[in-house]
């Protein structure tokens, strides 16, 4: 018999090998080299989408000049610049040279009677004043800035020049639109040089002059360098048709200084680069507008963009090294594996050792037992070890005394026995069936379940939270079966399941939320309580109460997001917000940057198209904040217009971009067909030592310098969105404000107003319909309105003095148009003034 026991821990052992040796191997095959498959997956994609980011944010670097030119060409063509004042005209070209201090190194305007004005950078980066006119003999003179932003003394005087000679002049005026020049060395700095320009025209259509803005090569070279560093890789722009380099990261020269002083502009082959030149060899033979691709065995991923503008068609070119992502990840692969051989190994001899010390009082067990059944009924096993093991040889030592009892005793025993046991089953039924009726009327759900896990038990609400038909379905099945739908092992039916723990160890089990499936496999959240069922002070199951708190749990979660989040926009209200500072103001976040954002124009939309228009504008700032964050990142909404993006782990200049991207995102939308904009400002937190509410409110100072600054603008087009819309709608109402404009103008010239007065006339006479924007479109339609209808439109005055009272520019004419319907004798509205208490001008307006 021991023969055997050895034979049987040896293929105990044998098998354990087996096991442990094929789970490592297919686990190792399915993790680690499934692992590497994903890995590289994942590395492709990622690589991908960086090039395409790199192309992205080249392309939002050239798109700057275009706004720049597009806002303020707007502005003079409107005389909303005063061109004809020097210390105005200085402080706005200064202006626009200092909020763009990375994109641009000059603004100028050039007039077809040759005068030449604006800003500039010079080779140190010192912003300076540009004047050439008929005072300084056609000559360009460069003037030094005082702190107040007027011209110092004169730094630099060139030679002859005539803007109208200069190819970024010449394009614009022969194209008509905004355009970018051809690339031109420029006239005074050793650079080579790309402008963007746009023709300014009067009201008749006749060209006043150009506006450019400049960018050196070099500011775009090192742009190239700046974006491309953080990921080790490349990247360059050429011409597409001529192969010339515009830009790259490797630190070549795009053009070369001959000895004769004149420029060489540098391409592809130039770089002797055999990488770039193979990907544009790729690129030449393919000829598609856009691909990526890992290129041959370099390691690189690789992608190629053609770039189209207004006067360019460029070719952006961008590489990614692949090991940039994998390298840490193949060195803790290595180190996971070795470390599970070593495990492996440590297990077997571990298991080795257990097996023969387990064994040992088994056989001295078995052979004690061999005696026995051969008749010898006074021997007894010895306890050698106070465990489990030990107390199963005191259990046999006990029923070796019962037998010997028994054997000397066993008639009368039997008959004792059989009358205490029909006692006892009738004791039996009589409690049962009284347990069976209380357990069934309580509302807890109650199983009892034996050693093995199995149900041998349950009650009426048992079975109807479980959603179950009858006891026979539940029955004989085992708890894991029931409640959670598992397969259950027969060698170990108690394993993995903390509610039999009970059963193990006599210990209370329970759980305030637990999910319970049901019958037809749908989910509830449950409560519950395991208890040991004991008898003679053993354990022979254990029951398990529960009740369904799903309702509960709902409302809970209801009330905890309705105390942390928006009701209208879903983002995190303030307490949601501070609640995340608290959690991400700590090291391993930094730095940790605050983007904190005003909107613009919420007030003008629930004044003019009420509550319901300022609600969607909340709520696509709302939707444009949400795209623009990453999974890690925070947005909340912390005031009626204001809102909070916390960008974790993310420094200043990757903050300052994905503030461009919100800006940018923003101004694609609409309301009632008004442009939306946002006022932005940041500040970034790089260590402990930097207060967060500090870093915060820098980041509300720089947003409301940037309000103050835009101001002007966002009055002036949002304006002009209005007009725009309400000209859209009724076509006739634009010939008519034209009419109303020209006939203002000749009366104000007849009685001799002064040119500020003859201005403001004009100006009342072309936005004094701008009330009427709120008008329902079927009024425009109708030849005759109803009394109704014709209260609605007398109402406009009133809707554009609320609209002009909330621009500062406009502020002024607010006055006027409020007063258009009021009448000489009194009777008009809406305040009923009468005679001269109508302002002059709105007197003037009702001839």
């Amino acid at each position: 018999m021991k023969n055997k026991y050895i034979s049987m821990r040896k293929i105990i052992m044998l098998s354990f090998v087996l096991i442990m040796f094929f789970s490592v191997f297919f686990i190792g095959d399915m993790v680690f080299f499934r692992w590497i498959s994903s890995t590289e997956k994942i590395t492709e994609k990622m690589a991908f989408d960086i090039n395409r980011e790199i192309a992205n944010r080249i392309n939002l670097f050239m798109n700057v000049p275009m706004h720049i030119n597009e806002v303020n060409g707007k502005l003079i063509e409107r005389n909303l610049i005063n061109l004809s004042s020097v210390r105005e005209r200085d402080k706005y070209f200064l202006g626009i040279i200092q909020s763009h201090q990375d994109e641009i190194y000059s603004f100028t305007y050039g007039m077809e009677n040759g005068t030449y004005v604006g800003a500039r950078r010079n080779e140190k980066g010192e912003i300076q004043i540009v004047d050439n006119n008929s005072n300084t003999g056609g000559s360009s003179w460069y003037y030094s800035v005082n702190g107040d932003l007027t011209r110092g003394e004169v730094v630099l005087k060139t030679n002859k020049f005539d803007p109208r000679t200069r190819d970024w002049y010449i394009s614009a005026k022969t194209l008509g639109k905004q355009t970018f020049s051809p690339v031109y060395k420029h006239f005074v700095m050793e650079d080579l040089t790309i402008s963007a320009s746009v023709p300014i025209f009067d009201g008749q259509g006749k060209l006043l002059g150009v506006l450019g803005t400049h960018m050196n090569l070099s500011n775009i070279n090192q742009y190239m360098q700046e974006v491309v560093k953080e990921y080790q890789g490349y990247a360059l722009v050429l011409e597409k048709d001529t192969s010339t380099l515009i830009a790259n990261s490797f630190k070549g020269d795009n053009f070369t200084v001959l000895e004769d002083g004149s420029f060489k502009r540098n391409k592809v082959s130039d770089l002797n680069n055999e990488f770039i030149s193979g990907i544009m060899e790729k690129y030449n033979t393919d000829q598609v507008e856009t691909f990526e691709f890992l290129y041959q065995n370099t390691g690189y991923y690789v992608n190629v963009v053609n770039y189209h503008n207004d006067g360019l068609d460029w070719v952006i070119v961008s590489a990614i090294p692949s090991n940039l992502f994998t390298k840490e990840i193949y060195a803790n692969m290595r180190l996971t594996g070795l470390i599970m051989i070593i495990a492996f190994l440590c297990i077997v001899i571990i298991y080795r050792v257990f097996i023969k010390w387990l064994f040992r009082p088994i056989d001295d067990l078995v052979l004690v037992s061999n005696q026995i059944a051969a008749g010898n009924l006074s021997t007894r096993a010895s306890k050698i070890r106070n465990d489990e093991i030990g107390n199963l040889c005191l259990s046999f030592n006990y029923m070796a005394d019962r037998i010997f009892e028994l054997v000397n005793n066993l008639e009368d025993k039997v008959k004792e026995r059989t009358k205490a046991l029909e006692f006892a089953n009738e004791e039996i039924n009589r409690t049962k069936d009284s347990l069976f009726l209380i357990l069934d009327s309580t509302a807890e759900g109650i199983l009892g379940i034996d050693l093995t896990g199995k149900c041998i038990f349950c009650n009426n609400s048992c079975i109807k939270l479980l959603g179950y038909d009858s006891q026979e379905n539940i029955l004989g099945e085992h708890l894991n079966t029931i409640l959670f739908h598992e397969v259950v092992s027969e060698k170990d039916p108690l394993n993995n399941n903390i509610i039999l723990k009970c059963i193990l160890s006599n210990e209370k089990v329970s759980a305030e939320e637990q999910i319970f499936w049901k019958a037809d496999g749908t989910q509830i959240s449950v409560a519950y309580h395991a208890r040991s069922k004991l008898k003679n002070g053993e354990i022979i199951g254990a029951v398990v109460t529960f009740i369904d708190i799903t309702e509960r749990k709902e409302g809970e979660a209801k009330i905890k997001y309705l105390g942390s989040h928006d009701a209208l926009t879903g983002l995190l209200n303030r307490s949601g917000y501070e609640d995340k500072v608290k959690e991400y103001d700590n090291p391993l976040f930094f730095p940790i940057s605050i983007i904190f954002g005003d909107l613009n124009g919420l007030k003008l939309m629930n004044d003019v198209f009420g509550h319901g228009a300022g609600d969607m504008l909340i709520q696509k700032t709302a939707e444009v904040l949400k795209k623009a964050c990453r999974d890690i990142d925070i947005a909340a909404r912390v005031g009626g217009d204001e809102f909070i993006v916390l960008l974790p782990k993310t420094d200043a200049e990757e903050a300052l971009q994905i503030m461009k991207q919100i800006k940018f995102e923003m101004s694609k939308e609409r309301v009632f067909g008004i442009k939306s904009s946002i006022a932005i400002g940041f500040d970034t937190k790089d260590n402990s030592a930097q207060i967060f509410e500090k870093v915060m409110g820098n980041a509300e100072r720089e947003m409301y310098k940037e309000k103050l600054l835009s101001k002007k603008n966002y009055s002036i087009d949002t304006i002009q969105s209005i007009l725009k819309i309400l000209y859209e709608r009724n076509p006739i109402e634009k010939v008519y404000t034209g009419r109303v404009v020209s006939l203002s103008n000749r009366m104000g010239r007849k009685i001799g107003l002064t040119a500020h007065e003859q201005k403001r006339l004009t100006d009342v006479a072309y936005i004094h319909g701008i009330g009427k924007i709120v008008l329902d479109e079927e009024i425009f339609k109708k030849d005759e309105l109803s009394e109704k209808e014709q209260f609605q439109m007398n109402q406009h005055p009133i809707v554009g003095f609320r609209i002009l009272n909330l621009f500062d520019n406009t502020l002024d004419l607010a006055d006027y148009v409020y007063a258009l319907h009021e009448k000489w004798d009194g009777t008009g509205m809406p305040k009923g003034l009468k005679g001269e208490e109508i302002p002059f001008i709105s007197r003037m307006m009702q001839l």
